[in-house]
């Protein structure tokens, strides 16, 4: 519930400072939950450690681009839709490269980083910080041009009393 301080203004101002408090208020919010939620939406794609998922492929093995040396047959690309279901490293970041071991001569997937998506993550953030700063600059414009028109108007009315 808002709460507005009740001033010596009119019940009008009154209602509609409440109103005003009211909406900057879920504005604020909303604009707040908004961008945790889009924060929280994306995967922790950052981080440089790879994870292994376990399955009963890779139960008690580690893979041999861990040990030895390899030769990248395919660079990064992201994981068709089979492919995600089907290979434990695609669901890590959604993008693999198949590597072949120098010593043991096997072929695997290992989970890699999109350098065009992050660059991708990286311009929806810029973008979207920018659109939030210009929406809270607007609200603050606006809100000062509320507050000099109330200041304004009690002058006039303190003028026309005397």
């Amino acid at each position: 519930m808002c709460i507005a301080e009740v001033s010596e203004h009119s019940l009008y101002y009154t209602v509609i400072g409440i109103i005003w408090y009211c909406t900057v208020m879920r504005l604020e919010a909303w604009v707040l939950g908004a961008l945790l939620a889009l924060l929280m939406e994306r995967p922790a794609e950052s981080s440089l450690q790879e994870k292994t998922i376990p399955d009963h492929h890779h139960a008690l093995t580690t893979p041999c681009w861990a040990a030895e040396e390899y030769l990248m047959l395919k660079e990064c690309y992201a994981c068709p839709n089979f492919q995600y279901k089907t290979t434990t490293e695609c669901s890590v970041t959604g993008f693999v490269e198949q590597v072949k071991c120098a010593t043991s001569n096997k072929e695997e997937y290992k989970s890699c980083r999109s350098v065009v998506r992050e660059k991708e993550i990286f311009w929806e953030f810029v973008g979207s910080m920018i659109i939030a700063s210009v929406v809270v600059s607007l609200i603050v414009i606006f809100r000062q041009r509320t507050l000099d028109r109330r200041a304004l108007e009690k002058v006039r009315k303190q003028i026309e009393s005397i």
